[in-house]
């Protein structure tokens, strides 16, 4: 993962820069088998048909079968590897 600071970048006091309580950010990899994600997933895909008035196509969008539906079609979805741009990294 690359950071806009590095781990090891030093303040200008001489602190580290990810020192508490400032973390790192970390990244996250889907991972379909897991229940918190599969329950994100199908949540977020609910608020978002809500919001434009699409209509769920289950009765149950709680139910464990939905959230695998969604979790399975979210799995197939391959984001760009993430790219820092220098010049807003230096007006930073």
């Amino acid at each position: 993962m690359v950071y806009t600071y590095p781990l090891d970048t030093v303040t200008k006091s001489g602190q580290l820069f990810w020192a508490p309580p400032k973390r790192a950010p970390v990244p996250c990899v889907f991972n379909k088998d897991d229940p918190l994600h599969r329950m994100l997933v199908a949540s977020l895909a609910c608020l978002r048909a809500k919001t434009f008035f699409i209509e769920i196509p289950n009765k149950n969008p709680r139910s464990e079968e939905f959230r695998m539906e969604v979790a399975e079609s979210a799995d197939f979805f391959k984001p760009a590897a993430f790219v820092p741009n220098d010049k807003k990294a230096k007006e930073i």
